[in-house]
């Protein structure tokens, strides 16, 4: 039992070790990740405006990457992007269909089955999906990906979708990045369980996946006989799955 209690004790060290290294990390690169202006949620471009602070973040992910216990991320954890999910914003105003065709026909599209490499921003659950951080229509990412980054606070990656025909020709081989904010808590930044299960919740605000692939829509259950939700069950059931019959998209309800 003691010994268990040491190991136990210092799988906790350990996990806080990787915080307190990524938070001495951003000191040590303090004129980088405090200034000069860098807005949130930034979209990617060329030329790059802020080349040593990208450098800077390329870091950030890499040191997540070589800590991260990705068995945990890969095994035990549910990635979703939630459809016109942030109230208030201009894309929040298109209808539930119209969202979806925007990923399936999009830049990039994003067709289910196929594999992108352009890394995606989700919310992750451990467990079931519910709780505050539920949206209403979701794309369930499947397990066949990479998770590049976690956290329990907003990470405010770059914005890729959308993109310009030259950025994508300039990230062709490893696919559009998203990297989080300069300025993210580094005690909001999850490297495994034990991390994670510090917070009390059952979400991540922000997981990022690279490689990942998709096939299943999630509803929440409630909201069956919402007009919009009709017309988008009707649309998948009875035009994409029936023309596309390599991309068939599944339906799946939740409860929140």
């Amino acid at each position: 039992m003691q010994n268990l209690r040491k190991i136990i004790s210092q799988l906790i060290l350990e996990s806080a070790q990787d915080q307190q290294d990524l938070a001495d990390h951003k000191f040590k690169n303090r004129r980088l990740a405090y200034g000069p202006y860098y807005p949130k949620g930034k979209r990617i471009q060329l030329p790059d405006k802020y080349p040593e602070t990208t450098s800077y973040l390329r870091g950030v992910k890499r040191f997540w990457n070589e800590r991260a216990d990705h068995s945990y991320f890969q095994n035990d954890i549910e990635c979703v992007h939630w459809i016109n999910y942030i109230t208030g914003h201009k894309s929040a105003k298109r209808t539930f269909l119209e969202a979806l065709k925007r990923i399936l026909y999009g830049e990039p599209e994003i067709k289910p089955g196929d594999i992108s490499k352009n890394e995606f921003s989700t919310i992750g659950f451990e467990g079931e999906i519910s709780g505050p951080m539920c949206g209403k229509v979701g794309i369930l990412i499947s397990k066949k990906r990479r998770v590049t980054f976690a956290a329990v606070v907003d990470a405010w990656t770059e914005f890729n979708f959308g993109t310009s025909k030259e950025l994508y020709r300039y990230y062709a081989g490893s696919g559009l990045p998203k990297r989080p904010h300069r300025n993210i808590n580094p005690n909001g930044v999850i490297f495994d369980k034990e991390d994670f299960d510090k917070f009390g919740v059952n979400y991540f605000k922000e997981i990022t996946v690279d490689n990942w692939t998709w096939d299943t829509l999630i509803i929440r259950r409630d909201l069956q006989r919402d007009p919009q939700i009709v017309e988008l069950i009707d649309y998948v059931k009875n035009v994409w799955n029936k023309k596309k019959t390599e991309h068939i998209i599944n339906i799946e309800f939740f409860t929140p």
